[in-house]
């Protein structure tokens, strides 16, 4: 120590003990001094300090203190007698016999039998080692937490000798301190290295009797290993070949076999030295389906221990490696790897005659979801085939197939046969008690609820899922994301528009690199566009649904081109660009149709009849189109009110004032029921000339539909949609207001040009007409001056 510390010390106060270990011999020499027995065992194995203490009492500070005693460090059976023997503390009154050994051995059982007598008394390990009642500082814990207290390794970290000690620990342990201790012990210790072990785990596994050594500390009613360099120095002898007897490698299989989380037994297993124990575990615990079970990050470091060898020598291993990829969103390379080891599985099984592993056609089946062209019906249908071929009594796989199908049929808009798959497997995976997969199948249920407009049952099973992930513990990676975006959905459909994430690149991205079925994007591409547009304009609701298309055509190899040119024409119809969306249907009907569903046809539909209105077609084509439309067979909600709104505006335009309120009650009466805004938005263009009248003199028993009619008008003031009753005011012709919604979005005249099908000098005259009617004087302020009177965003 040097003068200035040693003057800094003065100053603070009474001076203290340099380190831990000053301090843990000064309590044990006044521990020595108050023992009134004659002879005095200093019990512990190797490691304890306890030849330390004794040359400490040899040295000349402390001999006067001790005079008389006799030191014995470690004696042979021999000397320990005489010394006994000859040993008469009455002649010297402050006389003692102090022995140091281990606990076990001829000199051991020698003082042992002195104990009965009375002549001993025993300081332990536990007194031996460094203690918190030797600490003083936050340092000396962080010490005591590393060395678990052994004197050994403390004066190694004062002398700098960590490493070094480090290094050696593992070789100490094996050769002093293990062979000392009964192998129950020592099983007791290499099973706390995978947990904290409760009082009946450890007397099965180490016995009635309590350590007597401090490799292992009793807290919180569990028993733990004392130090994390001893911890690091059991790992390494875990995987030696020498430092597990034949018995406590029994006892250790025996114990990871038993434990609840299988992920910590198969890497406990591995790591020493016992793959097929830990194979063994792995089959029982899900195989293939591991992953399904117990979660996909338990499953990575699983595989991680057994190495690329061991996956292409075990069939499940190696199903359970292509069920990882496909959930980390990497279909195409499961694929690769699924073709290598079996070439040509099915998809259709309508010839099946099955001769693979029914788990690996099971697989083709979930990443021809992913990456190949959408199956029919029939297809998908014939893939129930497939459930006699599965494991008998295994409910995972089979709900595993019954989440295949069920997302098929969602692919083709067959949402009656789709939910009834999704609730078949949401029973098979609450009957295998997995939440993470139940989760996974409210989320799917979830989906149909919002197709179907079931608000309430939407809300009601996002809850859920949300619920069994939470208890599952096993998010992977996209289901967060998931979640946000289900939540988001449910905002869209009841008009709180101002819920709309700001930033769906991060939803994305987590669906493009995690478990996402392919019809997912598309839904989430519906609000996440419109509600983009409402949000910030016609601009930024194309980028979205340009990422949405991007990242669906990434993620899943293909992507629904007709679905998605259906969602271009209905935003340029939301943004009362129709002379855009006639373009884009001009070039939709170029490409004909193979196949499509029920629901897509109704979709096209609406838009074409959409079409008519605005463009004031004949009354006899409207009605064919609405009557045609009217008769689809299970029409969801949203569709009954946009034909309901459509045919009022119609009657309208017509002067049937009566027919039009009626069927603008309907559509009332509908949205109302179902807590659906966002349809009622969309065709806010039509409900800015119905709402008003109706609102001003609602009829008898229609307050409560006035009263969602001013709820839907108020927001469409202020959304980025341009009023009719605003173009009047303004003055502005609807060839100009065209110009004017691509200069509010920032368009150039060559692109406006472009767009509407003008010249530029034409495009030229409209602006010039603009600023004389808005009185502004250039192209900013005249947006400016637009979104200020409800013409433009």
């Amino acid at each position: 120590m040097s003068k200035v510390t040693a003057i800094d010390r003065s100053k603070a106060g009474p001076r203290q003990p340099a380190d831990v270990l000053e301090r843990r011999s000064a309590r044990l020499l006044r521990r020595l001094q108050a023992i009134a027995e004659p002879v005095i065992w200093l019990r512990a194995d190797a490691g304890a300090g306890k030849s330390r203490l004794l040359e400490s009492l040899r040295s000349k500070r402390l001999m006067p203190r001790f005079h008389g005693w006799e030191l014995l460090d470690d004696p042979s059976p021999e000397l320990l007698e005489s010394a006994l023997a000859a040993f008469a503390p009455e002649s010297a009154r402050d006389a003692r016999l102090l022995i140091a050994s281990r606990p076990h051995g001829a000199t051991a059982e020698g003082l042992l039998r002195q104990q009965v007598y009375g002549r001993v008394a025993i300081v332990g390990a536990d007194e031996l080692f460094v203690g918190t009642q030797d600490v003083v500082s936050e340092n000396d814990l962080a010490l005591i937490a590393d060395t678990g207290g052994w004197p050994m390794l403390v004066a190694a970290h004062l002398e700098r000798r960590s490493s070094e000690i480090r290094e050696l620990l593992p070789s100490f342990l094996l050769r002093e301190v293990l062979p000392a201790l009964p192998e129950s012990w020592v099983a007791a210790a290499f099973a706390a290295l995978t947990e904290p072990l409760s009082a009946r785990v450890f007397e099965a596994l180490g016995g009635q009797e309590v350590m007597p050594h401090p490799l292992m500390r009793y807290e919180n009613d569990h028993w733990h290993l004392s130090g994390t360099w001893v911890k690091d120095a059991l790992i390494e002898l875990r995987r030696s070949t020498t430092a597990l007897t034949p018995t406590v490698r029994a006892r250790l299989r025996r114990f990871y076999a038993s434990l609840a989380a299988p992920d910590r037994a198969i890497i406990e297993l591995l790591d020493m030295g016992e793959p097929a124990e830990a194979l063994e575990v792995f089959k029982n615990a899900g195989g293939a389906f591991f992953g399904c079970r117990h979660g996909y990050r338990e499953l990575e470091p699983i595989l991680r221990a057994f190495g690329p060898e061991w996956e292409q020598r075990v069939e499940e291993l190696y199903l359970a490696r292509l069920w990882l990829l496909i959930k980390s969103g990497k279909p195409r390379e499961a694929l690769l790897k699924l073709e290598d080891r079996h070439p040509g599985l099915p998809v259709d099984l309508r010839p099946l005659r099955l001769t693979q592993r029914a788990e690996a056609v099971l697989l083709r089946l979930e990443i021809a979801l992913d990456i190949d062209e959408p199956p029919s019906l029939e297809v998908i249908t014939s893939w129930g085939k497939l459930q006699s071929c599965l494991p008998a009594g295994d409910h995972i796989p089979r709900g595993l197939l019954f989440n295949a199908m069920a997302i098929g049929f969602l692919q083709t808009d067959s949402l009656v046969e789709a939910k009834r798959l999704a609730e078949e497997a949401l029973a098979a995976y609450e009957a295998a008690g997995s939440p993470y997969l139940a989760h996974c199948m409210q989320l799917h249920l979830c989906d149909i609820a919002l197709r179907q407009s079931r608000l309430a049952d939407a809300s009601r099973l996002l809850q859920q899922a949300e619920i069994a992930l939470e208890v599952s513990g096993h998010a992977f990676n996209s289901e967060p994301a998931i979640l946000v975006a289900f939540k988001s959905r449910i905002a869209f459909e009841e008009g709180r528009i101002e819920e709309d994430p700001e930033e769906i690149e991060p939803i994305l991205h987590a669906l493009l690199e995690g478990d996402s079925w392919p019809d997912l994007i598309l839904r989430l591409a519906v609000h996440f566009v419109l509600m983009g547009y409402w949000r910030r304009g016609l601009r930024f609701a194309l980028e979205r649904l340009d990422q949405c298309v991007l990242t669906l055509s990434r993620r899943h190899g293909y992507f629904a081109h007709r679905k998605l040119a259906l969602l271009r024409v209905r935003l340029m119809q939301v943004a009362r660009h129709h002379a855009e969306a006639d373009m884009l249907m001009e070039e939709y009907d170029i490409v004909p149709a193979s196949g499509g569903s029920e629901l897509l046809a109704v979709e096209e539909g609406l838009i074409r009849l959409r079409q008519a209105v605005v463009q004031e077609r004949s009354r006899a084509m409207i009605g064919r189109l609405s009557e045609t439309l009217a008769k689809r067979p299970q029409l969801e909600p949203r569709q009954r009110i946009t034909i309901a709104i459509l045919r009022a505006v119609a009657f309208q335009a017509q002067g049937s004032e009566a027919l039009a309120r009626r069927h603008l009650r309907l559509a009332l009466r509908e949205a109302d029921a179902h807590n659906l805004v966002a349809v009622l938005l969309e065709d806010g263009e039509f409900l800015e000339r119905l709402l008003p009248g109706f609102i001003a003199a609602p009829g008898p028993g229609n307050a409560r539909l006035a009263q969602l009619a001013t709820r839907v008008l108020r927001p469409l003031k202020s959304l980025p949609t341009a009023p009719f009753n605003s173009k009047a005011r303004a003055g502005v012709s609807r060839q100009e207001h065209r110009v004017l919604s691509y200069v509010a979005d920032g368009y150039t005249n060559k692109q406006i040009g472009r767009a509407l099908t003008l010249s530029e000098s034409t495009v030229k005259f409209h602006l010039r007409s603009l600023f004389k009617k808005l009185n502004v004087s250039s192209r900013s302020a005249l947006a400016d001056a637009a979104r200020t009177c409800g013409i433009a965003t």
